[in-house]
């Protein structure tokens, strides 16, 4: 290992499976890591604190680690270790209170708060929360730095709550006209279900659209955004292309079906979402959120899948967002066949993806409850 005479400023965080350090050193050249089961030692050239030197710390770490998988990630700003935890049996705590083995504070070691979020997405256990991260605040940032953080925080809280709120109302309305057209005229309801829930579902699913920035922007764990692209983006997809575009599918039992499982997911998910915000939680919610998507999930997988199907030939007639040859660019696109590669390869795929992580998070969150209970 290089000799360093000088110790980086170092910014950790960490998720279920991971732990990640961000060293503050730029232009780092020749950087040497050595990863044990109980430790991790790093030392490289760079321009830190102390200018263009040789820097290098080592930790104990506060649980074993698979020193085989750690990673090592340069840039011109910094460098990136990744340190993978071992694997845990079930009732296992996979949460490290603290990085190091030893409670002394290091004062070159910080918390990587932009990591720390709040989440409001499926991954309830990828944020540290709120008692651990304001022990961290307390612990490694001086009393100025420790308030603007705290505030910042705050305001990403209210954000949140009042996302999810906005959206409960909106799912909320569509739930109710569906409940009231069914009672007054439950022979038109399939008919004139788009009509009647239309304006509000769509209001309701474009502003869906900020969950997909929400990872990117550091307000729920980056982990979060696969699923939310692929959920959003699919249910956006649906809408807009596949029935607002084609009035012949409006009136189909399909869309009543659809509208009906989405609204049923999202009234029981905002609701759990505005409260875990501010750290609260009622035991059914919790339990009603991973679980009402068993029945409902597959119901809209489903009803897309029908929607599509019958909108093949309707497609093919009137061409609709296929770009035919010759013309300047060179380059066709045939919906149609998009259409057909998605039922035939598709659709089990993303469904399966969508599934098999909601079941990931259910066993995580009620296992969890259940061991602290």
């Amino acid at each position: 290992m290089v000799k360093g005479i000088g110790t980086p400023f170092v910014y950790w965080a960490q998720d279920y499976s991971r732990v990640t350090l961000r060293i503050d050193l730029k232009d780092s050249r020749g950087p040497e890591v050595n990863a044990t089961t109980h430790s991790v030692e790093f030392s490289a050239k760079g321009v830190g604190a102390r200018g263009d030197n040789c820097y290098g710390f080592k930790i104990d770490l506060f649980e074993e680690i698979r020193p085989e998988r750690t990673e090592c990630r340069m840039n011109d700003r910094q460098v990136e270790l990744v340190l993978y935890k071992r694997q845990h049996s079930p009732d296992e705590d996979e949460w490290w209170p603290r990085l190091t083995s030893s409670k002394i504070k290091l004062p070159w070691l910080k918390v990587d708060f932009d990591r720390f979020a709040v989440s409001d997405s499926e991954s309830d256990h990828d944020a540290a929360t709120n008692a651990e991260v304001d022990s961290l605040y307390e612990e490694l940032l001086g009393k100025e730095e420790r308030r603007t953080r705290k505030r910042a925080q705050e305001l990403r809280k209210v954000y949140l709550f009042i996302y999810n709120l906005f959206q409960f109302c909106a799912f909320l309305t569509v739930g109710v006209t569906l409940v009231i057209r069914y009672l007054r005229h439950p022979e038109e309801m399939f008919i004139e279900v788009f009509k009647t829930c239309g304006g509000p579902m769509k209001f309701a699913l474009t502003l869906q659209a900020l969950e997909i920035l929400h990872p990117l922007l550091g307000f729920v764990p980056r982990s979060g955004f696969l699923p939310a692209l692929v959920l959003v983006g699919g249910r956006l997809f649906m809408f807009f292309v596949m029935i607002s575009a084609e009035p012949r599918i409006q009136s189909k039992p399909a869309i009543t079906y659809l509208f009906s499982a989405y609204t049923l997911i999202e009234l029981v998910r905002y609701p759990y979402y505005m409260l875990k915000v501010y750290d609260k939680h009622i035991k059914f919610l919790t339990w009603l959120r991973y679980t009402i998507w068993i029945p409902l999930l597959p119901i809209g997988i489903i009803s897309e899948g029908i929607i599509i199907l019958r909108n093949i030939p309707y497609f093919e007639e009137t061409g609709r967002f296929s770009i035919q040859l010759p013309n300047a660019y060179n380059f066709s696109f045939y919906l149609p066949s998009l259409m057909r590669l998605y039922i035939l390869i598709g659709i089990i795929p993303l469904g399966s993806f969508l599934m098999s992580h909601m079941l990931f998070q259910r066993r995580r969150v009620l296992h969890a409850k259940r061991k602290r209970e």
